[in-house]
């Protein structure tokens, strides 16, 4: 994990939610300060600041920590709230559904 990573990921989020460094402080009850050494990568959050920013977002740890795997594709990585929204309801449903929905795109993504 790299912190510059965590910092511009925080920052995406931040942005993804029209918040800004200052509310998410008083949320977490750090300083304004500690947000900005997170976001410019000087310090990394600790975990249970990152789970109350799932929390507050909606996202989990890899939207902040970003990928473990190097293998994955950078867009991967820079999801619109939408496709993460979607993401996260697909990992919600249940295996029927998820079969479901796989068919859907597999259907109109190879139909021209």
């Amino acid at each position: 994990m790299e912190s510059k990573t965590v910092g511009r990921n925080i920052e995406r989020i931040l942005i993804d939610h029209k918040t800004d460094r200052v509310t998410l402080a008083k949320y977490l009850k750090v300083s304004p300060q500690t947000v900005g050494y997170w976001i410019r990568g000087e310090k990394v959050p600790r975990l249970k600041y990152v789970d109350k920013m799932c929390g507050l977002f909606g996202c989990d740890r890899t939207d902040i920590f970003g990928s473990v795997d190097p293998n994955v594709d950078d867009a991967i990585t820079e999801l619109t709230p939408d496709e993460r929204e979607l993401i996260r309801a697909y990992r919600a449903s249940a295996e029927p559904y998820r079969e479901a929905i796989r068919n859907m795109i597999i259907q109109k993504t190879t139909k021209k």
